[in-house]
């Protein structure tokens, strides 16, 4: 296991994929080794069905050919940190993130037990949120859309599996919708650190590649 010389001892990296999308892991490797801030060293988790990721920075995690939410769980449960960072394969890292913005996230969760994600993502017009006095973080309502979501995000990993073991099967799509409607009517809090620009942008859009695929 990688050791991380930047205080992240409790964070891996796990990117969303599946087999079908194994075409983009080369791409998505190599511009997130090329944008990643590489002061950060902590391992790094591929989600596959079946296939075998073939990288020296990637880990192959199989979960299995199961529904969406299932293969979450069964992946998140193969790994030990107790906080993930969440990616996925389409997001194809544009500009180098300030390594201290997924420190000050990683503190927040570590910090406040209540929350179950941090946003690592600018903000959008489906989000109901608020910003605290001397924050910099703002705090999703418990009326917003996408409070669940697979955008990137710091992610509690216990208590994330926790939440899936109470989901019933779901798409991707279902998950982020249904699931945002539940974990609403929880006590659990969400939060992000608003970008003021993007740090990746998604090479897929609706089954089709997106111009920052060919770049």
């Amino acid at each position: 296991m990688e050791k991380s010389n930047s205080k992240l001892d409790e964070l891996t990296i796990v990117v969303g994929s599946c087999d079908k999308y194994s075409f983009l892991w080369p791409k998505f490797i190599e511009r997130f080794n090329r944008f990643w801030d590489h002061e950060i060293t902590i391992d790094k988790y591929i989600m596959t069905e079946t296939y075998n990721v073939k990288s020296k920075e990637f880990k192959t995690l199989k979960c299995g050919d199961v529904p969406y939410t299932e293969f979450l769980k069964n992946g998140l449960k193969n790994i030990e940190e107790k906080y993930i960072l969440w990616l996925q394969d389409d997001y194809f890292l544009v500009n180098k993130l300030n390594s201290e913005i997924i420190k000050n996230c990683y503190d927040l969760i570590k910090k406040q037990e209540n929350i179950i994600r941090v946003g690592i993502h600018p903000n959008s017009k489906y989000y109901t949120t608020f910003k605290e006095k001397d924050s910099k973080f703002k705090k999703f309502s418990k009326n917003s859309m996408y409070s669940v979501s697979m955008q990137s995000s710091i992610w509690n990993r216990k208590k994330l599996i926790d939440f899936l073991s109470n989901s019933p099967n779901e798409s991707p799509w279902q998950f982020e919708i249904n699931g945002s409607q539940r974990l609403n009517n929880t006590k659990h809090e969400v939060v992000f650190y608003e970008l003021e620009e993007d740090w990746y942008q998604e090479a897929m859009k609706k089954g089709k590649k997106t111009e920052i695929y060919y770049e």
